[in-house]
């Protein structure tokens, strides 16, 4: 039996990872054991690595594959091994099941490969990239479960489209990531399937939600890359949390088709990575237009997108950039001193690099309403002064009517809501979104109803390019930006650090849902130093960018630069690489110091 052979009937035969059948049970990561970097490094002991795969980049792994230095099989058995030793036994909790195909994949390319040192045939952009996917996503082979228990018998007949384009690329899908059930936490990713989903650097703390398993897992260095939804924070929330780079591209430019749905006039499928070149390289590889998803068709306005995001990185791009700087979406009276001191530094380091800050950025005008827009989150006012008011600009009908359709062709046996509901087949968390959603009795073409309309109601609940407030949201900051020529806007990525797990009654900081969903825009994360807690733990922070819709270049290009300039990724120290034995006196590697980005 090969080495990777070996990794991959360890990991079939636990039954943590186990997938359907009738005799699953609901799993708990619970543990009392003291994790320290020492008693866990021990638990990857091999004689020392194969390949050293902590913080390898696709550029890296390609220059050592093409090199001669290791074969696919070998570097796809190195993040099993990884997978094996550290995923559950810390908690962290990152897989709800690994691919059962990965020995025949990773022998076919090792092939390719073969015939890519000899010359004869170019390996594909994403050749042998390891990547993992959340649970709500089509998978071949792998149920789709959105985190729930309700749909370990949900196994589609074809990949998601996304899933699909990073496998057409040569990229290795090494399984699934536990999520936030149903998608619904910002905060937390817990799930009646797999249990909760812990951070990297402190396993107390949350990695935030819902894609937090993808995240978890390749800030540990589980997986090169991985891939998530982010519906209002889903996927620069974890991202920011578990020290990432995390990007929600414009709604339209990425495919949603196969993607089990939250609200599909907010989804959108994006990149995580521990770069943002490798974000960049997927984003590539993601952008297409999709018959089975009518958003898409909006790529018309894609004339100016360049022939490759990479192509737009440069460490000069913050030179003769303007930047607004949008307070209106930080709650001051809620926010951790530590991450608002980062987020100033941020802005002095923006400038040194060469750009100018308008601060305050503010959006205004509002044809709908007597009152701008004041920061608040997926509200829009309609109205007059006196007699005007707040509107929802999303109706609450999406869930159960977007979910309906899904499963009306999914393979479980539900087909709708109210059929999960009925069972009770999810976690306790979630009783409450699920009993909101069930009880919705209209459709999303029947909002306003006429009764809200005689009340001045006008916000819809539409595809959000015809919806009137987000439409009127998305004009106004267009105008805005242009108005005050700013390329981008910035704002810290939470206002808080990580929450505890359990932590659910204290303001969590969560700054993503304002802006980028209700207009479509894109927005990344990136790393933005660290602040400490009262156990001294560093607890990373991210800063967003945000960008006009469809434009992506620009957006790359200066979360690259700030990248390069601040180098702040560092990886969570308990998850070191796989190596020889440590003696008890053996010192653990140093996590991240003073003078590194480390408020508090």
């Amino acid at each position: 039996m090969t080495a990777l052979a070996d990794h991959l009937a360890g990991a079939q035969n636990n039954t943590m990872y186990a997938n359907g059948g009738s005799g699953f049970m609901l799993l708990s990561n619970f543990t009392t054991s003291a994790i320290t970097v020492v008693s866990v490094a021990t638990r990857c002991v091999n004689g020392g690595p194969g390949y050293p795969v902590v913080e390898a980049t696709i550029s890296s792994v390609h220059q050592a594959m093409l090199g001669g230095k290791v074969t696919c099989s070998q570097l796809i058995g190195e993040y099993l091994q990884r997978i094996q030793a550290y995923d559950k036994v810390t908690g962290l909790n990152t897989y709800r099941i690994m691919s059962p195909d990965l020995a025949q994949v990773a022998a076919q390319m090792d092939a390719q490969l073969m015939a890519a040192r000899q010359g004869s045939k170019p390996v594909p952009a994403l050749f042998c990239v390891p990547f993992i996917v959340k649970d709500n996503f089509d998978t071949v082979g792998m149920a789709g479960t959105a985190g729930a228990v309700a749909l370990l018998d949900n196994y589609p007949a074809q990949d998601a489209q996304q899933v699909a384009r990073l496998k057409g690329a040569g990229a290795v899908l090494l399984g699934k990531g536990n999520m936030g059930e149903w998608a619904f936490s910002p905060t937390f990713s817990l799930s009646s399937l797999a249990g909760a989903v812990r951070n990297p650097y402190d396993l107390d703390r949350t990695p935030a939600g819902s894609s937090g398993g993808p995240a978890a897992a390749v800030s540990a260095n589980l997986a090169l890359v991985g891939i998530g939804t982010d519906t209002g924070n889903s996927v620069r929330g974890p991202a920011s949390h578990c020290n990432l780079v995390g990007m929600r591209p414009t709604l339209g430019l990425t495919s949603r088709a196969g993607i089990i749905p939250l609200d599909n006039t907010s989804d959108i499928a994006g990149p995580l990575a521990r770069t943002v070149e490798d974000v960049a390289r997927m984003l590539e590889v993601l952008v297409a237009v999709d018959p089975n998803d009518p958003l898409t068709s909006l790529s018309k306005f894609l004339g100016s997108r360049p022939a490759n995001y990479t192509s737009a990185l440069s460490r000069d791009a913050l030179k003769g950039a303007r930047i607004g700087v949008m307070r209106q979406v930080i709650n001051t009276n809620t926010s951790d001193p530590g991450i608002m001191q980062l987020f100033e530094t941020a802005l002095t380091t923006l400038q040194q690099q060469g750009a100018t800050l308008v601060d305050p950025f503010t959006i205004s005008g509002n044809s709908l309403g007597a009152r701008d827009w004041d920061g608040r989150s997926s509200q829009w006012y309609t109205g007059s002064a006196d007699s005007g008011h707040w509107e929802d600009i999303n109706c609450g009908a999406h869930f159960k009517y977007d979910m309906n359709n899904y499963l009306s062709t999914a393979g479980t046996k539900y087909k709708s809501v109210q059929d999960i509901a009925n069972d009770g087949l999810y976690h306790p968390s979630v009783n409450m979104s699920i009993a909101a959603r069930v009880v919705v009795n209209y459709a999303p073409s029947d909002y306003p109803t006429d009764a809200q309309r005689s009340n001045g109601f006008v916000c819809g609940c539409t595809n959000y390019y015809n919806n009137p407030c987000r439409a009127e949201f998305r004009k106004r900051l267009i105008e805005s930006m242009n108005n005050a020529n700013v390329d981008v806007i910035v704002f810290p990525t939470w206002s808080d650090p990580p929450r505890l797990i359990g932590e659910y009654y204290i303001a969590d900081g969560n700054n993503s849902p304002q802006i980028a969903p209700p207009t479509g825009s894109p927005a990344i994360t990136v790393p933005m130093g660290y602040v400490r807690d009262v156990c001294q733990s560093a607890l990373p922070a991210g800063l967003q960018f945000l960008a006009r819709p469809w434009d992506e270049g620009r957006l790359l290009g200066i979360a690259y630069a700030f990248e390069q300039a601040t180098q702040y990724r560092m990886p969570p120290p308990i998850f070191q690489e796989c190596t020889a034995a440590l003696s008890p006196t053996a010192a653990p590697a140093a996590g991240p110091k003073a003078g590194s980005g480390i408020a508090g």
